[in-house]
């Protein structure tokens, strides 16, 4: 699971701000069993302003509340939760036209799926804008491959495969994006998401 605009990302309670969030290292062990998140964060990046102008770049961060996962030994995932999340838009007076205002950043990215609530403020560097995404229920479930080495492969219908590392340590279990995760297509992510197991 990763923290992205279009997928879900696991469960967080420490919410995403707006800076990235670090990875933590794979180490691989038995993931198959019911595992509860406790904390975590996990950002993603994407271009904002359809692209027009590279500089003006979007941080995606996702909480996901009361949420669960469950690896089973026959390779099937299941996950459960609520999804919340903020978006911040960093927009540099270099994107901005001659006499553009902050307003006007605000309502053309409003007209992006993605942004259709988001807020804008002028800044001295150029505008800085928000959204919070409200919390929606989500289920999800697909199958699975690891590897020794701490990659964690999920497959689930109409999606690219999601590549995470993992790291299972005693009843204790960490997810991060994976670094090649720009190779899949989906946006570049980064984050530390921490579950309990719940079986034992």
């Amino acid at each position: 699971m990763l923290c992205a605009v279009g997928s879900v990302m696991l469960a967080v309670l420490a919410g995403c701000s707006s800076d990235p969030c670090e990875n933590a290292a794979p180490c691989g062990g038995d993931i198959v069993g019911t595992w509860k998140a406790t904390s975590g964060c996990g950002t993603s990046t994407r271009s904002a302003l359809n692209g027009d102008c590279p500089a003006a770049t979007a941080l995606v961060g996702t909480f996901l509340y009361r949420s669960t996962i469950s690896y089973g030994p026959d390779m099937t995932y299941s996950f459960a939760g609520d999804v919340a999340g903020n978006i911040y838009v960093s927009v540099p007076a270099e994107c901005l036209a001659s006499g553009e205002t902050c307003a006007d950043v605000e309502q053309q990215l409003s007209t992006e799926p993605d942004f259709a609530s988001i807020g804008c403020m002028s800044r001295a560097w150029g505008c800085d804008c928000q959204q919070h995404q409200p919390r929606e229920e989500v289920m999800e479930a697909g199958t699975f491959t690891v590897t020794a080495a701490g990659l964690l492969t999920e497959v689930r219908a109409g999606a690219p495969p999601r590549l995470m590392d993992y790291c299972v340590r005693g009843n204790t279990l960490t997810l991060s994006p994976h670094h090649d995760l720009a190779a899949t297509g989906q946006h570049p992510s980064s984050g530390t998401f921490n579950f309990m197991r719940m079986d034992q």
